[in-house]
């Protein structure tokens, strides 16, 4: 099990989630600035820690300053696999469509539709949230659905339950999957063979 931390106050959380629910054009770029920042967290708390490097290194216009140059990044230490790295490339491109083409206000445009059908990786690998062993505190662990000695917690599975989801949908699916697996990824250390996603 995984202890899940965060510096995002519950607050930020909770105003996120509103805006994500306001328009679609809400719905991809916070979305999308949001799993970019838990990226961020997760590559810097995997590297050595030189304050002054890794600020220059993440700075604006800089080596790993573009969302493209981390997802890459991710990729290439082992932190994902192939797949990831498509989906994230996905959300990335979604969410630069939106933000920079005003005339885009809808996940139901044909392309952006298309892309959010490929967003699959949150169907196979299961983010589950249980109740810490202290009875208090929320664990967040990637696998199967509950099993009788977890209590569930709302919003545990991010699987859709029975109709296809809207391409909206899959979208905010497919981002709060990576938030909060990248959430689990930074307080899993340990070595690993396979990528976890």
């Amino acid at each position: 099990m995984t202890w899940i931390t965060t510096s995002v106050p519950q607050e930020l959380f909770r105003q996120v989630k509103e805006e994500m629910e306001g328009s679609h054009r809400a719905t991809a770029v916070v979305g999308g600035a949001f799993v970019e920042e838990h990226l961020t967290l997760l590559l810097k708390d995997r590297m050595v820690k030189d304050e002054k490097v890794t600020m220059e290194r993440f700075a604006p216009g800089r080596a790993f300053g573009d969302f493209g140059a981390k997802i890459d990044l991710g990729y290439l230490i082992g932190l994902y696999s192939k797949g990831a790295h498509k989906e994230l490339t996905t959300i990335k491109r979604i969410r630069n469509d939106f933000a920079h083409q005003f005339e885009l206000n809808s996940f139901d445009r044909p392309d952006i539709r298309d892309r959010c059908e490929n967003l699959t990786l949150s169907q196979s690998k299961i983010v589950k949230a249980i109740r810490g062993d202290d009875g208090h505190s929320v664990v967040l662990i990637l696998g199967e659905p509950k099993t009788e000695r977890e209590e569930e917690i709302f919003f545990s599975n991010f699987a859709f339950e029975t109709c296809p989801p809207s391409p909206r949908g899959r979208f905010a699916t497919a981002c709060k999957f990576y938030i909060a697996a990248f959430s689990i990824l930074r307080k899993n250390h340990c070595p690993f063979q396979e990528p976890l996603l």
